[in-house]
């Protein structure tokens, strides 16, 4: 694997878990003024918790991953292991998000508070894709550039 690649994964990585993490703080901001029962309110806090759990993760395993690499050489075994690991956490909280948002969805005036999490969620989604794919471009199974 190259340089440039892993240097891009790293990156792509980063902005997703950045991306979860503004958008957490973006929902948690509004949330006081959408209105909308208890229990969507609590799940709804837990998805941002999820997000900004998912980035702290995130960065750690990429600072530890970084600081290997400034050591010296990193086996493809161990870059693959630590993305495995990254890819996983990016992804635990998309499920959830994707299940409240389909719950805001159906609630009779739940319009505010779905679009509010559908539009984070596509923001989230879109940042995963970019960095999923470029993980999968370090071992060749990804798309192309």
């Amino acid at each position: 694997m190259d340089g440039e690649s892993l240097r891009r994964a790293i990156d792509d990585a980063r902005a997703c878990a950045l991306s979860m993490l503004d958008n957490a703080a973006l929902i948690e901001t509004e949330l006081p003024e959408i209105g909308m029962s208890a229990a969507l309110e609590t799940r709804t806090r837990e998805v941002c918790d999820e997000l900004v759990g998912a980035k702290h993760d995130v960065f750690a395993e990429l600072a530890e991953l970084e600081r290997l690499r400034d050591e010296g050489p990193v086996s493809d075994e161990i870059v693959r292991a630590s993305f495995e690991r990254v890819i996983g956490w990016l992804q635990a909280p998309l499920e959830p998000m994707h299940e409240l948002a389909r719950a805001l969805e159906a609630q009779p005036h739940g319009g505010a508070a779905w679009t509010l999490v559908a539009d984070a969620a596509t923001h989230v989604y879109e940042a995963f894709g970019r960095a999923r794919e470029s993980a999968q471009r370090l071992w060749g199974e990804g798309p192309g550039p």
